[in-house]
């Protein structure tokens, strides 16, 4: 099988899963979720040296989302998956 047919239908797989669980998140998770998001994304244009506006993507905020995480979790041990990013 090709990668990139392989790719599509791993994305494909990983897509279903994130939406399931969208739907099993309460009102409560899924505002931490944006809260952390949007402040993330606050934080990308405010360190922006260029005139260039940003447009939300949502692969560079994951990107920084999961670093702040690791050192949040993992090196620092501040909190829990679930209470950083349910």
């Amino acid at each position: 099988m090709r990668l990139d047919i392989l790719f599509d239908i791993l994305y494909i797989r990983f897509k279903q899963l994130e939406i399931k669980n969208m739907n099993t998140l309460t009102s409560e998770q899924l505002a931490r979720q944006d809260f952390v998001d949007n402040q993330i994304f606050t934080l990308l244009q405010m360190l922006n040296p260029s005139n260039h506006v940003l447009n939300w993507n949502i692969e560079m905020i994951a990107e920084v989302r999961d670093e702040i995480e690791s050192w949040f979790i993992d090196k620092m041990k501040l909190t829990t998956p679930e209470e950083f990013y349910p």
